[in-house]
């Protein structure tokens, strides 16, 4: 066991929900194969306690956490600093606590395109994809693509405001991206599959009524859902009735998991290790 300074050293989750999340497994059961003297915990944050919590985790000099829905985008006031990619996403999913200064960091846009890559086998350069949602994983998922040269963007999203914010973030950054918006409707979805190679799944609240949607026109394309349980949404389900291939989040979690697992104890995350305890989740 590698002690650190004697004592334990703790990471997390925050987010709300969070007793869904396969993290706590994942990192723990990396942490104890590798004889770290590390612990991963899921702590539910109401709304009013987020910055009482960041506060907490410097006192008690933890490691780092991840940062799930919904504040990915409401802890970026509360941080001391930012990596290039969350600044430009205008997302964090990971914070790392080092002498008492908060750095924030995006590493959801690096695990999501090594899944498309390495299991969906798709490449986004110079492809046409469809975003469903404009939230803090949204943001960062769109600006890995943009960075990784997407061809055209579109984003529906149900509030108009935070597709627009999100457009115009990802304008100045990358102005040689076709991007649009249009509402978030069963018509705009209808409309926009046929002309895209990928669609991209971020909704994680009140879940869309995709059974009433037709049968869509979605043969050569890879449907992407970005959460991981049920590991057959009914995203996919809809997708897949049309011709889809179909892909869920658990290897874009394995990803920047991977990533935070290396900012939180400074040693290389073992991916394939990692792989394995994830490997029979749903099996």
């Amino acid at each position: 066991m590698v002690e650190i300074n004697g004592r334990t050293r703790a990471c997390g989750l925050i987010g709300l929900p969070v007793t869904h999340s396969l993290s706590p497994r994942l990192h723990n059961s990396t942490y104890r194969l590798l004889g770290l003297n590390y612990r991963y915990l899921a702590f539910p944050v109401q709304p009013k306690e987020l910055q009482p919590a960041l506060r907490g985790i410097t006192a008690l000099n933890f490691a780092g956490v991840n940062v799930t829905a919904p504040y990915k985008e409401a802890v970026i006031p509360l941080i001391d600093r930012l990596s290039p990619a969350a600044a430009g996403a205008g997302s964090v999913n990971t914070i790392c606590c080092r002498d008492g200064v908060l750095e924030g960091y995006s590493t959801d846009g690096d695990g999501f395109i090594r899944s498309l890559q390495e299991e969906g086998g798709f490449s986004p350069e110079g492809e046409e994809i469809l975003l469903l949602g404009a939230g803090g994983a949204a943001r960062a998922v769109a600006a890995a693509l943009a960075a990784r040269g997407t061809k055209r963007l579109i984003i529906l999203n149900r509030t108009k405001h935070r597709a627009i914010s999100l457009v115009d973030r990802l304008s100045v950054l990358f102005p040689s991206l076709h991007l649009e918006t249009a509402p978030l409707t069963g018509d705009s979805i209808e409309q926009f599959l046929p002309q895209v190679s990928l669609v991209v799944n971020s909704l994680s609240e009140e879940p869309w009524p995709w059974e009433r949607l037709g049968e869509p026109e979605a043969s050569g394309v890879l449907a992407y859902d970005l959460r991981y349980s049920p590991p057959v949404t009914d995203f996919l389900e809809w997708a897949e009735s049309g011709g889809a291939k179909v892909l869920n989040g658990l290897g874009m979690l394995l990803g920047q998991a991977a990533l935070s697992f290396e900012l939180f104890t400074g040693v290389k995350a073992p991916f394939a290790l990692m792989e394995s305890v994830v490997g029979d989740y749903h099996k």
